[in-house]
């Protein structure tokens, strides 16, 4: 049947034709695609500094095996492979533990921080002397409800599972280290002599597991506001109790509640984690004793003395020291519990005075945050009652560690400096690609090398910096600002590394197995020659048997996936066997000791690497950021560190994810806007105006306003801001040059829009900016002149000053009348104006026009503190200050009329002054600044009265702005081109802006009063309380002055009359505002006073008529005109001036 349906023999050569083609387009599509995104990654460059905190994909390279220590552990020595069993578990358990502790540690330190830390600092103070002042402790309750319920106890509340999880990992390893002190002390027999070496291996992780036990105490204790938290938490839980109905609470779970806040204080808050983990029941009734076994005291204190020989050795030797600083806190928590367990300090004096001097080489240990030990502190708060006992004391180490500070502050620089070189020189290495040599064994050795010096380096880089900031601490020295840049470069070194190891990533994942590989070889290479001696001998004792084993096992561990931590705790084990002196010379132990250390560092890289490198500290020192940020202004060549330094403060996001009382994001978002701020604050506002005065200098150069030589001044370089790529903090990117151009593009718009002459100038400096320093700047489409009907928004706000003294307000409507004109006719400024210009220019030119009114009120406010300053003003107002108050109830408070009248009679001796054929006394003067401010705040009235116009005419042909329909979905529904949709999103984009502007108006007059209140009611400004006290007698010239004007209207060929000057009403009223004084004038009464005045006079004049005959009566009736024509002006300025306190009001 085959042979009916087998092909041709010409079919064989199509099917290969065929499939060379497929694989032609295949190779062809997989190089075109290589092409690809070998482009685009060039094009983007390191746009950003790799952050692994936000990688979506990332490469493990650690080796895996599904396999326990049962199915590994095979010997059929059986002792042997029970021992190795056990002690190999309880390696794991430490090793797992120890990783799990490091989830606790964040939310820990960072409890209080961000939203909440102040605020439970300032209830726990309150509820204190609350409690003290009702004779009450601190856990008492203040009465049934009044327990403050806040933010403070849900957040607390928050952390209740983590502490209950912490109290659980603690009774867990208190568990371990219990059973591993009984299996040492089971294990410390005759019989398992040749097994005794393994206690070094599990000293080591014992050691590891009390290091995080010290670490969490001294967490816990360095933040106090875990400790007020617990506090106003208990509180609550006891208020609760004494009415539970009232907050639907079982008074049964409320109880267990309180006694379970009871025990994690106890078991987690008074700083005993580590004291109560030595302080245990070791001996076991009927199986095990430990305190009086003699072997496991001469062996636990044995095992002490040579970790400690062995981390010290390498300390301070930058190239071999890792993290045996951190390991030394495990030495002295062993020493501890040695004297704790055994009770014995008289053993060896000697030794402790070594440990005890070991703080001139290791003054100080980081341990997480920004919490040390300072292993003199530990060893005496330990040992202190032990001690006493003894009769030896504790050295005072201070003034040692105040020198050893004081030469690290001399040589640090230097130090800096050296690491500097050692960093740029492992980097150029580790970038060159390592495969010029012809022996593969050389190429690996070189890149295990390579790869195990910069760990070494990145580690010493991270002491140099923590045991520099943390001595500042501990010794609470002030820090020179000299030293910033070089923290600083540390940091920066720092994220080097670790991106240099990134970059190496794809080579390091080629090599790892190929390393491991080798080192297995080496190992095998010097195992077999020990074996085959071991095996050839005749006569095997139970020592040798169990050597023989262990190596056996050694041998097994090496053929399979030898890279996993399993085999690697398996093989460590087995060689504390095989490693003893008897069995192998000096020279191969050293060896394989170092084959050993190879395969832990490239087995464990990784995490190594990711220790080394990790910046998380630095957050606790971001105080240094501003002064860092301050210096990188000053020396631009620092600008491309930026990115690393932001880079490293990044890492502290992986502990942010780890909070509970609040989320991450929180957090992240405040360190976010502090370092943002900072940045604004310290270098880009700074350059923006740097940049502005330089091209300003620049485009003003033929003026000679400044020394430009570059050999005989020191200028700027600031183009090197705008030559780094845009900076990456978490997700938000500051781009530099896009902020000072925006800055730029703002400000040449408003200085462009004031004299139309300065735009040839404003044009030239954006042509410079684009041409030295690269900006792209915005070109500023403004309209020279614009309108037909009426001044145009522009020309006045070009100028302003002459506008408002020029034109008289009216209030009522809203309109600007020119005073004086030479022509027949006089312009007038209405709403519709504004409106008009503010179609032909835009609302942009609303906020320009409000902060050139701004500039304007700035110096007319100096005029106005500069009149009331003058001493024969001031000397004036203290009296009739002093005469009101006085004489308030005789006076029925009113302020006299009479004393006004003579104010403004006495001014006029101070001198007159003559302008414009007008003779202006010195309150003439002032009253006229004062109407000039009230015309400026009744044209920003009008501008944004002009402005709603224009938007309600606008936007009047749609029908209702309730329901506002998306053309760009109607376009898109009904499938018509890109261009109408674009066209249509366009037109929807308008309709809502002015949908917006039309809902909602910017209070103008909020806003300055808001920036100038503060400054005007400066304390040191005292001269412009008496303010109120002035306005009577300004109120008496501005009604002659008005009455003056009128006048001049009904007289024919005279000039400078007018009808209206509502400017005065609302600058008194707005002024009034600013200094806060509406309540004193209020207590004035003054237009009561007023009105009374002229009643009284007319009513005397009308009865002193009545007494005279009919042709004398002529006088009578004109003096009585005269006096309603003055009250009427008083009722007309009241009334003007209560409608503009509205314009003023708070609500």
């Amino acid at each position: 049947m085959e042979d009916q349906y087998r092909f041709e023999a010409f079919n064989d050569g199509s099917e290969r034709l065929v499939g060379e083609q497929q694989t032609n387009k295949y190779n062809k599509f997989v190089e075109e695609s290589d092409k690809q995104f070998q482009q685009l990654e060039d094009a983007l460059g390191d746009l950003f500094l790799h952050n692994s905190t936000i990688d979506p994909v990332t490469l493990d390279v650690s080796s895996a095996e599904k396999t326990t220590f049962a199915e590994l552990i095979k010997s059929e020595n059986k002792t042997f492979g029970k021992i190795t069993l056990i002690f190999a578990t309880l390696n794991s358990e430490c090793l797992l533990l120890r990783e799990a502790a490091e989830r606790f540690y964040a939310p820990l330190k960072l409890f209080g921080e961000g939203n909440g830390g102040q605020e439970i600092e300032d209830q726990a103070r309150q509820v204190a002397a609350a409690m003290e002042g009702a004779g009450m402790d601190a856990e008492g309750s203040a009465g049934v409800g009044q327990a403050p319920e806040g933010d403070n106890q849900v957040q607390f509340g928050k952390l209740m599972p983590l502490l209950l999880e912490l109290s659980n990992f603690v009774n867990r390893s208190y568990a371990v280290i219990k059973n591993i002190i009984r299996q040492l002390s089971a294990l410390l027999q005759k019989r398992y002599a040749s097994f005794r070496n393994i206690t070094y291996s599990i000293m080591e992780h014992l050691g590891e597991l009390l290091t995080c036990l010290i670490t969490l105490d001294e967490i816990i204790l360095s933040n106090g506001y875990l400790t007020q938290g617990l506090a106003l938490y208990k509180r609550m839980v006891k208020a609760v109790k004494v009415d539970p109905k009232r907050y639907e609470a079982e008074e049964q779970n409320l109880w267990q509640l309180d006694k379970l806040l009871y025990t994690i204080k106890g078991q987690l808050f008074d700083g005993r984690i580590f004291q109560a983990a030595l302080d245990q029941e070791f001996d076991a009734e009927g199986l095990v004793s430990v305190v009086q076994n003699k072997e496991l005291k001469k062996e636990f204190y044995g095992q002490v003395k040579n970790l400690f020989e062995m981390q010290t050795s390498r300390i301070g030797n930058p190239e071999i020291e890792t993290n045996q600083r951190r390991k030394f806190i495990g030495v002295s928590a062993l020493y501890v519990f040695n004297i704790v367990l055994f009770k014995d300090f008289q053993s060896d004096k000697k030794f402790f005075k070594k440990l005890w001097e070991t703080h001139k080489r290791i003054p100080l240990i980081h341990l997480y945050g920004d919490v040390c030990l300072v292993p003199t502190e530990f060893l005496r708060s330990n040992l202190g009652p032990v001690m006493a006992k003894a009769g030896t004391g504790f050295p005072d180490e201070k003034p040692f560690l105040r020198e050893y500070l004081k030469n690290s502050m001399r040589d640090f620089s230097a130090k800096v400096k050296s690491l500097y070189v050692q960093v740029s020189t492992w980097m150029v290495r580790m970038e060159s690609n390592l495969t010029n040599r012809a022996d593969l064994d050389n190429i690996l050795n070189t890149r295990i090398y390579l790869l195990s010096q910069g760990l070494h380096i990145a580690n010493a880089i991270s002491v140099h910096f923590k045991e520099f900031v943390g001595l500042h601490f501990f010794l609470e020295a002030g820090m020179k600002p000299a030293f910033i840049q070089p923290l600083c470069e540390c940091i920066r070194l720092m994220v080097a590394i670790r991106l240099t190891f990134h970059r190496r990533s794809s080579m390091i994942a080629e090599s790892i197995s190929s390393m491991i590989q080798q080192i297995a070889g080496r190992l095998l290479r010097s195992f077999m020659p020990i074996k085959s001696r071991l095996e050839s001998g005749k006569k095997f004792t139970d020592a040798k048997l169990d050597v023989v084993a262990s190596i056996n096992m050694a041998i097994s561990m090496l053929k399979g996936a030898v890279g996993t931590r399993p085999r690697r705790i398996i093989l460590k084990l087995a060689m504390h066997v095989v490693l003893q002196l008897e069995y192998l010379t000096k020279e191969e132990i050293e060896d394989i000791t170092k084959q050993l250390e190879k395969l832990e560092t490239i087995g464990e890289l990784e995490i190594l690497i990711s220790e080394a490198t990790n910046c998380d500290f630095f957050y606790w020192s971001r105080t240094l950021l501003p002064l860092y940020f301050g210096d990188v202004y000053n020396h631009p060549y620092q600008v491309h560190r930026l990115q690393y330094v932001l880079s490293a403060l990044c890492d502290i996001s992986r502990e942010f994810k780890k909070l509970v009382h609040i989320p991450g994001s929180v957090m992240q978002k405040a360190l976010n806007e502090e370092v943002m701020g900072a940045m604004v604050n310290q270098i880009l506002n700074p350059l923006c105006r740097a940049v502005e005065n330089e091209l300003r200098l620049h485009a003003h150069a033929h003026l000679q306003v400044a020394e430009r030589n570059p050999w005989k001044v020191n200028l700027p370089d600031l183009q090197r801001f705008f030559s780094i790529r845009p900076l990456r903090f978490f997700e938000k990117t500051i781009d530099i040059t896009a902020y000072v151009s925006h800055y730029l593009d703002t400000m040449f718009y408003n200085y462009a829009t004031v004299p139309s002459n300065t735009r040839t100038t404003y044009d030239e400096m954006r042509k410079l900016a684009e041409e030295k320093y690269h900006l792209h700047m915005t070109e500023v489409h403004l309209p020279g002149q614009a309108l037909e009907q009426g001044l145009d928004v522009l020309e006045i706000m070009r100028h302003i000053n002459v506008f408002v003294a020029k034109y008289n307000y009216n209030i009522n409507n809203q309109m600007f009348i020119e005073r004086t004109s030479d022509s027949k006719t006089l312009n007038t400024i209405t709403i519709a104006h504004i409106a008009n210009s503010i179609r032909t220019h835009g609302i942009g030119i609303m906020n320009t026009t409000v902060n050139f009114i701004y500039q304007y009120l700035k110096q007319k406010f100096a005029v106005f503190s500069g009149f009331l300053f003058d001493d024969h003003i001031k000397s004036r107002l203290f009296r009739d200050i002093k005469y009101f108050k006085e004489n308030r109830d005789q006076l029925h408070n009113k302020y006299p009329f009479d004393r006004a009248l003579q104010f403004n009679k006495e001014i006029r001796k101070l001198g007159i002054t003559e302008e414009n054929n007008i003779k202006l006394s010195y309150l003439d003067r002032f009253r006229i600044l004062i109407t000039e401010i009230g015309n400026a705040m009744g044209y920003i009235r009008m501008i944004r009265s002009g402005g709603f116009q224009y938007v309600s005419n606008a936007i009047k042909f749609v029908p209702d702005l309730r329901d506002i329909n998306s053309f760009e979905e109607m376009a898109t529904s009904a499938k018509l081109s890109a261009e109408t949709c674009q066209a249509s999103k366009n037109l929807d984009g308008s309709i809502d802006s002015l949908a917006k502007s039309f809902a909602e108006g910017t209070e103008y007059f909020r806003l300055l009063i808001s920036v100038f209140a503060e400054e005007m009611r400066n304390p040191e400004l005292q001269h412009l309380k008496n303010f109120h006290i002035i306005v009577p007698p300004l109120m008496i010239n501005f009604v002659e002055h008005i009455l003056l004007g009128k006048d001049k209207l009904t007289k024919r060929k005279v000039e400078g009359g007018f009808f209206t000057d509502d400017g005065f009403a609302i600058g008194v009223a707005y002024i009034l505002k600013l200094l806060g004084q509406d309540k004193q004038w209020d207590s004035l009464h003054w237009f009561e006073e007023v009105h009374n005045v002229y009643g009284e006079m007319i009513k005397k004049e009308q009865m002193s008529a009545e007494k005279k005959k009919k042709e004398e009566q002529q006088t009578s009736i004109l003096t009585v005109a005269k006096h309603k024509g003055y009250q009427m002006e008083y009722e007309l300025l009241r009334f003007s001036f209560d409608g503009a306190r509205i314009f003023f009001n708070d609500r």
